[in-house]
């Protein structure tokens, strides 16, 4: 794996007998080196991730009370609000941040995903249904055991 380029992980080849293994090392190597990769060959369409991206930036681009109506509660790190990661090396800069976990339907938030604006919630929605469909929440659990 190159040094000079961000990793790439091939969800094909997590899924092909033969080079599974071969790819979970480059998985677990990108994770070790570069804390994240790209994911090609899921199968997600690039229209729904598209679509998906703008109304991501149309939600942060609400004005701050309408973002408000889903911030983080005191005991749980899903929502809107702010991420501080505190170091001696770090700049302090602002940072808003949006988290909320859509897969496995039964860990979602019901409340914080109701009250997502109607399109984000529907792309989401079908997001999820493109990875359960695809069966890639099938190889998620063996990704997580190479980290």
């Amino acid at each position: 794996m190159s040094m000079q380029s961000v990793p790439i992980i091939d969800v094909h080849n997590l899924i092909v007998g033969e080079i599974v293994h071969s790819e979970l090392e480059r998985h677990h190597s990108a994770c070790r080196e570069w804390s994240f990769f790209q994911v090609i060959n899921h199968g997600v369409s690039a229209s729904l991730l598209e679509d998906l991206k703008r109304e991501i930036v149309n939600f942060f681009q609400q004005p701050l009370e309408e973002k408000t109506k889903l911030w983080q509660q005191p005991d749980n790190h899903e929502g809107f609000g702010q991420l501080y990661v505190v170091s001696a090396q770090q700049k302090l800069d602002w940072s808003d941040m949006f988290y909320i976990t859509t897969l496995p339907p039964t860990l979602r938030k019901t409340q914080l995903f109701e009250n997502l604006p109607p399109k984000l919630r529907s792309l989401s929605l079908s997001l999820s249904l493109s990875l359960s469909e695809r069966h890639l929440m099938d190889i998620l659990p063996i990704m997580w055991v190479c980290l």
